[in-house]
């Protein structure tokens, strides 16, 4: 019974070590909640709801604006067939004019938008065969990449490279556009310039080592493409 109570121990304390090691992205504090509708004017005289989700924002010092989406709650009416993707372009666009609805031009508000990513290594597993290096067949569900061979100099036989990949933390990536304000209640913020997108903390370091050539295996993920606004 002691050794079980111990090991509950040692395990409650994984846990929370664990959890203490994962980064927020971005941190947590000071936060407030907010749900975005994005409405269109169709006839300019009846707006039409397309749709909503929820978001936390944050207002700093300096005057600019952090946002995180919780695209889990993303609801899509699909109006003439906009796609998830597709809407969520309607959506920042939306966000940006609720959180400037009290601002003014000529006044211009960096607003940022913070986004996770997976990261993945590639572990590889290499077979040798005396062959060309063509690849057979491969069934339509193969999720690739594709097996890819090298020549090995020393034993002149073709090596196949066969990727693993797994799942190895996450990285934070932060998109931050240039508003300046609306001029009346009647017209919406202008985005100006293109957004600039920056890596607010990369993926962890990995402690896989290729078994091939001996060096060990990065750790990464690419930022979310930068969504194209409407």
């Amino acid at each position: 019974m002691k050794n079980k109570i111990v090991l509950c121990f040692l395990l409650l304390l994984f846990i929370e070590d664990y959890s203490l090691s994962q980064q927020a992205c971005p941190p947590t504090d000071g936060w407030n909640s907010l749900t975005t509708t994005f409405y269109r004017d169709r006839f300019m005289t009846h707006y039409e709801a397309w749709g909503n989700v929820n978001e936390n924002f944050r207002t700093n010092p300096d005057g600019s604006i952090d946002v995180k989406i919780n695209w889990n709650t993303l609801n899509n009416s699909h109006k003439y067939g906009i796609t998830d993707n597709e809407f969520k372009g309607f959506l920042y666009l939306a966000i940006i004019k609720d959180l400037l609805v009290n601002c003014s031009a000529p006044t211009e508000v960096n607003i940022s938008f913070y986004e996770i990513s997976d990261c993945f290594v590639d572990n590889p597993c290499y077979l040798k065969a005396n062959q060309t290096a063509t690849i057979f067949c491969k069934d339509n569900l193969w999720p690739g990449p594709d097996p890819e061979a090298i020549l090995d100099s020393q034993t002149g036989l073709w090596i196949w490279v066969i990727l693993n990949r797994l799942n190895c933390g996450i990285k934070c990536c932060k998109t931050t556009y240039l508003v300046r304000c609306a001029t009346d209640s009647y017209s919406s913020p202008t985005i100006i310039g293109s957004p600039q997108q920056t890596t607010y903390f990369d993926c962890p370091s990995s402690n896989v080592v290729d078994c091939y050539f001996n060096v060990p295996k990065t750790c990464n993920a690419p930022c979310p493409l930068i969504q194209e606004l409407p």
